[in-house]
């Protein structure tokens, strides 16, 4: 139970021959072409954080290549956070690790980019070519571990946050998590699985990347707290109620109410913090108190893109 089928296992040789001989032949191929052009390489050929040289040619896509979706805003591979006894403004301000999109974008809080006192997390994005795409995938369920994994891994430390895998490729729809992962884990059955999600997750913030990742939609999240911590701001909208945000499903990622606001609605907001206030406490029109959060909103989390 929790397995992959067959065929997302790569249960055909001539698939897994072919993939692996993709990864190896764009690691073989490296040389000191233009930095624009990204390869993703098995930890072998370079150390995590460290950026992997570009290629001299582009391997020939596999005639078997891994399906997946190939619209801008699907979802192919994420990492993210969940959970964890951490403070609120660290759960609500988090973002995936690593997303790669079916049109070959890539978005990536790198080593450094995590959130540092008020800041929000600094995503950065790239753009990677089909072949990178089926390396980087062949990596993931081979090398990474995710074509075998089991649904959920707990033996973890229970109050560390759980990194969750979601996997869309090769008719695989899966959410892989893992409790409490490092690269150190206890010994055990699980521990060489452990040390390969570890590797996979520091491999794909080791992405090099092209630009600060910029949105033309702002996300806003709101969750009830029950005593004001610093200042209370007035509730900025007269057209959007605490109501109006949408509630999140019960395995979402960031559990918190949302709502895709519109130009307008961010130019009510500009008076808290710039409108884009890494967390700032607000009055409802209910009466009640909140934390408001506003980010750049992420391609998925745009109804109809």
């Amino acid at each position: 139970p929790g397995a992959m089928s067959k065929r997302a296992q790569f249960g055909r040789t001539a698939s897994i021959t072919a993939l692996t001989l993709l990864a190896a032949s764009l690691v073989a191929a490296c040389g000191g072409v233009a930095p624009a052009t990204h390869v993703v390489s098995p930890p072998a050929a370079a150390s995590p954080g460290s950026a992997t040289p570009s290629p001299t040619a582009s391997a020939a896509l596999p005639a078997d290549a891994i399906a997946h979706p190939t619209g801008p805003n699907d979802v192919v591979l994420r990492a993210g956070t969940r959970g964890g006894f951490v403070r609120l403004q660290t759960v609500m301000s988090r973002v995936p690790e690593f997303t790669l999109y079916g049109d070959g974008r890539a978005l990536v809080l790198p080593p450094d980019g995590d959130a540092a006192g008020d800041d929000l997390p600094a995503l950065r994005e790239t753009r990677l070519s089909e072949d990178e795409v089926q390396a980087l995938l062949a990596y993931a369920l081979l090398e990474g571990g995710l074509g075998t994994a089991r649904d959920a891994y707990m033996g973890g430390n229970m109050d560390a946050p759980s990194t969750v895998f979601d996997l869309h490729a090769d008719g695989a729809d899966r959410s892989i998590l893992v409790t409490g992962l490092t690269d150190d884990p206890a010994p055990g059955p699980d521990a060489a699985a452990m040390r390969a999600f570890a590797d996979l997750v520091a491999k794909l913030r080791s992405i090099p990347t092209d630009a600060d990742y910029a949105s033309d939609r702002t996300i806003a999240f709101i969750a009830e707290t029950e005593g004001a911590q610093g200042p209370v701001e007035a509730w900025p909208w007269t057209d959007l109620a605490p109501a109006d945000f949408a509630q999140p499903a019960d395995d979402a990622a960031i559990p918190f109410p949302s709502h895709i606001l519109d130009p307008e609605q961010v130019e009510a907001a500009a008076s808290l913090a710039g409108g884009q206030p890494a967390l700032v406490g607000v009055k409802g029109p209910d009466g009640r108190t909140y934390s408001l959060l506003l980010r750049p909103a992420l391609p998925d989390e745009v109804p109809g893109g």
